[in-house]
């Protein structure tokens, strides 16, 4: 084993190489020695959320923690994009040795509109949710996710859609298209639209 992380350092010659760093590996190469590398999988669904709106289009990410930061970057499981109610399942499975510790993330700017910065969401799976084998059967449901926290800059609001009021046959279709384009605030407000919609119809 010495030989082996004498070698690895000589080959990896940009890491800041330490007694901390050596000992480090030494522990981590006893699993890859006397273990064998096994599918692990897990699946997570819920809903996102966005000062209590659901928020479709909203882009779930399942990743796998790395346990040895400097070796690689965490492992991407699976992604998803959130439908039209904000609901979303994920799922993916990887290969290891030692147990995967997956994770949530969703980036996000809820709490941070019009600051030109997106601010990020992460929770941990429990381990009781991962399961052996390459597709799980027993979900984690998250429920509800608030991706609004109480430190965001930007605790209070509301996009507005303006209206050109010409009272013609075109504003129906106008509204429609302005609707089809602007899908998650439909969904988000959908019954302010459905009255505005009525208006514009019925004058």
């Amino acid at each position: 084993m010495m030989a082996f992380v004498f070698v690895f350092c000589q080959l990896n010659p940009m890491i800041k190489w330490n007694l901390t760093t050596i000992i480090y590996l030494l522990t981590m190469g006893v699993p890859f020695i006397d273990g064998t590398f096994r599918e692990q999988s897990v699946a997570v669904k819920g809903i996102v959320n966005c000062r209590g709106f659901r928020q479709p289009g909203a882009f779930v990410q399942l990743y796998d923690e790395d346990s040895v930061p400097f070796f690689d970057n965490d492992d991407l499981l699976g992604s998803i994009t959130a439908d039209d109610r904000g609901i979303f399942c994920v799922r993916g499975f990887t290969t290891e040795v030692t147990d995967i510790e997956p994770y949530i993330y969703i980036e996000h700017n809820c709490g941070y509109e019009g600051l030109d910065q997106k601010h990020f969401f992460t929770r941990e799976i429990p381990p009781e949710f991962i399961v052996e084998g390459n597709y799980s059967r027993k979900i984690y449901h998250m429920g509800d996710i608030e991706l609004l926290t109480k430190d965001a800059p930007v605790q209070h609001y509301q996009r507005r859609i303006h209206f050109h009021h010409h009272h013609d046959h075109h504003d129906a279709s106008s509204l429609q298209q302005q609707i089809i384009q602007c899908i998650p605030h439909y969904v988000a407000y959908r019954d302010y639209y459905e009255k505005v919609r009525k208006v514009l119809l019925f004058n």
